[in-house]
């Protein structure tokens, strides 16, 4: 389940990342405060998407190790 919860966020993350790339280079927030305001947006994202990463990596740990290693003693 948190394996699907992280790919939704990370997809929905990408589009508001190229979206607002698109903007930026597209030129079509015409002043400076509103470029400041998409590349802090940008870099939220993007932040936002580091934290589910490292979220999912944490849940892939704890999910380790609680199973029952197969080893032939």
């Amino acid at each position: 389940q948190l394996t699907s919860a992280h790919n939704e966020i990370n997809n929905a993350l990408e589009v508001i990342v190229g979206n607002i790339e698109c903007l930026v280079l597209e030129k079509v927030a015409g002043n400076q405060k509103t470029l400041s305001r998409l590349k802090r947006s940008e870099q939220a994202a993007i932040r936002i998407s580091h934290a589910n990463q490292v979220l999912l990596t944490l849940e892939q740990y704890l999910g380790s190790i609680g199973k029952p290693s197969h080893r032939d003693d």
